[in-house]
């Protein structure tokens, strides 16, 4: 509000839903940087569990266990700065792709990369240095140094807390992609339903046009009536036209009838139902018909009905399923404001955007009727055409027609109903592509992250492998260990996974549409999908543990 010495912010023009998106999406975000904190972990305890020997002799030197943690600190702190500045950077990258997927999200275009951007950036890597680089360095404190100069380096964590605190971060790492991975599997089959949903109208070649009427003229019915009569043979007489028709309103969008009387004869209305949005549309017979509405019961307004105004109406099938469950509706008499109708026919629900979950009641009265208050300015009439062919042929035809009839009337809005309800599907495709973006990348961490451990236990384990192999342990059972020690707490962090995408999936149920948040489908799909993972992550460094040869295995220290 400008005249009070206020201007909406970006912050100001989000409404509800996009705020759940948006802290959806905030919440992978942070799932994707536990996972990848959780590798880092990983790998820097592996590197210090390799590192024993030489910290050993450092110790042994001279050195404290306290000034041997900074040192180690200190490494994880330069990685982790250095991957903030690059983090900055791929974030600015970032960004202006999501503006170019989005381009009508005026709230995204100006989102930028500020100072407190950068500070809190730069302040995350930080404290994940602190958090998940002081780990492992602490580990360095109840090492005994002494017996890795004496064992070596193969013999230091073997079985200890490093080895323990390394599979509980796999499992974190699983468990986190499973939530992950089911977030975006329900958003994914949601775009699917979209794309398939019944409309109860058919969307080819379809499209309206609003016609504003010169100010002062047509204020009568009879000369807006000869207009359109004369436009509408035009229309039909053109090639690319297929049939026209006129309505108050043209699908997606509805009038809401709200307030008012609202009885039903012969039954109670509840104050819910009197109170609720009733959208309202005034239409010529051929309405059914131009947009391929389906006839469920009775039949469409007659000619005569819509010049004569009589008290007439239609209703759809969520409306008559509503009012007259035990009941036919044909024959029910509707009162809506000071105007008893009969319902006369039933036709299909036409949903006003697919991405409503639930479809509400409507109400078709004849055009005739479409001024509801007497002494109103004559109305911008709605037209909707189908087009033969392309609809750009039908659309010069309606601009000819109209310039020809009068040249004053405006056309100030063409648009194809195709294109109307694509707006529908922007929001519900980009959250798809984002989460399903962040579920890729936590995915591949826990693949790397579970190969990782697998990877540097098949090393630890040389020795082992070699005498098991030197006694003489078979190929298959070697390969079965080695797998089986990382596979183990992957499979567990799968099952706790699934109880915590059960609790988290919640929160993505406002961005779901046809699909439940405990789909059974998403879940028994992502378990397959994260199993085939942790086998593939798994085979690799088990098959290279076969491969190892006893006798250099028995001699390596």
């Amino acid at each position: 509000d400008r005249s009070r010495g206020r201007v909406d912010g970006p912050a100001d023009r989000i409404n509800a839903s996009m705020r759940d998106a948006l802290l959806v999406l905030f919440a992978a975000v942070g799932l994707v940087l536990l996972v990848a904190c959780s590798n880092v972990a990983n790998l820097l305890l592996a590197r210090s569990a390799s590192r024993a020997r030489e910290l050993s002799l450092r110790s042994a030197l001279g050195a404290s266990a306290w000034r041997l943690v900074r040192a180690v600190f200190a490494e994880c702190l330069v990685l982790a700065l250095a991957a903030g500045v690059v983090g900055v950077a791929l974030g600015w990258a970032t960004l202006r792709i999501l503006v170019r997927l989005r381009p009508n999200m005026a709230a995204l275009a100006e989102v930028q990369i500020d100072a407190t951007v950068v500070a809190f950036t730069f302040g995350l890597s930080a404290a994940t240095a602190l958090l998940f680089g002081l780990a492992p360095a602490l580990q360095l404190r109840s090492r005994k140094l002494a017996d890795a100069l004496r064992h070596g380096a193969s013999g230091t964590v073997r079985g200890g807390g490093g080895q323990r605190l390394r599979k509980l971060l796999v499992v974190a790492q699983m468990a986190m992609s499973v939530v992950l991975l089911v977030s975006a599997g329900l958003l994914v089959r949601s775009v699917i339903y979209l794309q398939n949903v019944d409309l109860g109208f058919d969307t080819n070649n379809l499209f309206s046009a609003q016609l504003t009427m010169p100010r002062g003229r047509y204020q009568e019915a009879a000369g807006r009536d000869l207009l359109l009569e004369q436009l509408f043979e035009r229309l039909r007489a053109s090639p690319g036209v297929a049939s026209v028709t006129l309505a108050s309103y043209a699908p997606p969008n509805f009038m809401s009838f709200i307030g008012g009387e609202f009885e039903i004869r012969g039954t109670t209305v509840s104050e819910a139902d009197a109170q609720a949005p009733k959208p309202i549309n005034s239409v010529q017979p051929g309405y059914f018909a131009t947009l391929g509405i389906r006839l469920l019961a009775g039949r469409t307004f007659t000619a005569d009905e819509a010049r004569d105004g009589t008290g007439v109406m239609l209703v759809d099938e969520a409306t008559a399923r509503h009012f007259w469950p035990d009941s036919e509706a044909v024959g029910g008499e509707v009162k809506m404001g000071r105007v008893w109708r009969t319902v006369i026919g039933v036709v299909s629900n036409v949903t006003s955007s697919p991405t409503l979950k639930r479809d509400g009641w409507q109400f078709y009265t004849p055009s005739k009727q479409e001024r509801l208050f007497p002494g109103a300015g004559p109305p911008n009439l709605t037209l909707i055409v189908r087009a033969a062919g392309d609809p750009a042929v039908a659309m010069a035809a309606l601009r000819s027609g109209v310039r020809e009839l009068d040249p004053e009337i405006a056309i100030p809005s063409v648009l194809l109903t195709e294109t109307a309800l694509a707006g529908t599907f922007e929001g519900p495709r980009f959250n798809m592509a984002l989460l399903t973006a962040f579920a890729v990348i936590g995915l591949v961490l826990a693949a790397v992250g579970l190969a990782a451990v697998i990877g540097y236990e098949v090393t630890e384990r040389t020795h082992e492998i070699g005498i098991r192999m030197a006694l003489g342990a078979r190929t298959e059972n070697v390969r079965r260990l080695a797998m089986w020690h990382g596979l183990a707490p992957a499979f567990v962090g799968v099952a706790l996974g699934m109880i915590g995408a059960f609790a988290a999936t919640r929160l993505a149920a406002s961005m779901l549409y046809g699909v439940t948040p405990r789909d059974p489908l998403t879940f028994v799909g992502v378990v397959a999908l994260l199993v085939l993972v942790a086998l593939g992550a798994a085979w690799l460094p088990a098959r290279r543990a076969t491969r190892v040869d006893p006798m250099i295995a028995l001699r390596a220290e």
